[in-house]
């Protein structure tokens, strides 16, 4: 019997495979590893989780699947193949494009939006960092409707931006916007195919995909919202007007594993200088955004939501406990209380998600 067990084990790592640096030997009858990934298998059922699910403790992959539905009028079930839309955490990987120009010495932390942008108030005192870390003042006076191109979308962005509160945080995605344009001008190409060419082809992040390319997905996933009995009872139909203004902050899709993939480059050093990284994820005037995510000191909290989706990720900093959940059914308080229930059970800390 234990023979067959380990024989399926090991087929269904072939079939599928692990996250890129995930240390294989969970695979070994581990008590301990297998007794605990079951238990926050469970936790997830009992919280009717719709999604994929990543948990790793000590760099051992402890649970790695999905549940629900993918496409319920197929019958298509959710799994580690699954495409979701991950909305705001798309910012972490503008940071890091950014942190790569940085590095070309293209560009610095200190160089200021006027350098690109002077017609934007107060451009010429506004640093990269304080973009990076929205600590910059900059809003957004009016959401733009549909425009015909990238260009004409950041020409909307520039007229539309105010300033006000500098030096504090405050949650205002117009500073990603412009960071995209900001690449579109160093790169001299679009910020998708700058993304393709600096992060996703290099990497091998070959899930990654650009919201004009989503209907095409064989594995993307419809978004359901629940209704009172049922927690596929509305589709959310896909509109491109949802996703063609998030320049920047909120219109790729990709899996679990890309996902992931992406952390641990991004905290282990693999993307950018040890300088560069550093500055990247030190917090300005003691707040706790940078570049894309929260930096709690000895763990970091991600959220993106976008069109009934939604990601939620909290890690430690050498990537050696992580847990992300991928949604296809976003339930703000059920979803959030599972990721922190989880990963304070792993760190042995209370950690509330919110």
């Amino acid at each position: 019997m234990k023979k067959l067990r380990w024989f399926i084990i090991c087929l269904a790592c072939a079939l599928f495979p692990l996250p890129i640096h995930a240390d294989t030997s969970v695979l070994s009858p581990s008590n301990s590893f297998e007794q605990q990934g079951a238990t926050y298998d469970q936790w997830l059922k009992d919280a009717h989780f719709i999604g994929t699910a990543l948990v790793v403790k000590q760099h051992h992959v402890l649970l790695y699947k999905g549940y629900g539905f993918q496409n319920k009028a197929a019958f298509i079930k959710n799994s580690i193949e699954t495409h979701y839309e991950i909305g705001s955490i798309q910012k972490a990987f503008t940071a890091a494009l950014i942190g790569q120009l940085i590095d070309q010495k293209q560009l610095s932390f200190t160089t200021k939006l006027a350098t690109f942008y002077p017609q934007i108030p107060h451009s010429q005192e506004i640093t990269i960092k304080e973009m990076l870390d929205m600590v910059s003042g900059l809003h957004l006076s009016k959401k733009p409707k549909h425009q015909e191109s990238e260009t004409a979308l950041l020409d909307y962005y520039v007229a539309h931006t105010t300033f006000s509160h500098p030096k504090q945080f405050v949650y205002s995605p117009i500073n990603y916007h412009l960071l995209a344009g900001i690449i579109q001008q160093l790169t001299h190409q679009s910020y998708w195919e700058a993304l393709q060419k600096k992060l996703i082809l290099p990497y091998h992040l070959t899930s990654i995909s650009y919201f004009t390319n989503w209907l095409n997905e064989p594995q993307h996933s419809q978004s359901y919202k629940q209704t009172t009995f049922d927690p596929y009872g509305e589709l959310i139909p896909f509109s491109t007007d949802t996703y063609e203004k998030e320049l920047g902050t909120g219109n790729i899709d990709m899996t679990i594993n890309d996902l992931y993939t992406f952390y641990t480059l991004l905290f282990q050093g693999q993307l950018l200088s040890p300088k560069t990284k550093t500055t990247m994820l030190a917090p300005l005037y003691k707040e706790t955004y940078v570049g894309g995510q929260y930096n709690y000191l000895n763990y970091y909290r991600a959220r993106g939501e976008i069109a009934q989706q939604q990601t939620l990720a909290l890690f430690t900093p050498a990537m050696d406990n992580v847990v992300i959940l991928m949604s296809n059914n976003r339930e703000d308080d059920t979803q959030m209380s599972s990721i922190s229930s989880i990963f304070s059970d792993m760190i042995h800390q209370t950690i509330q998600f919110k």
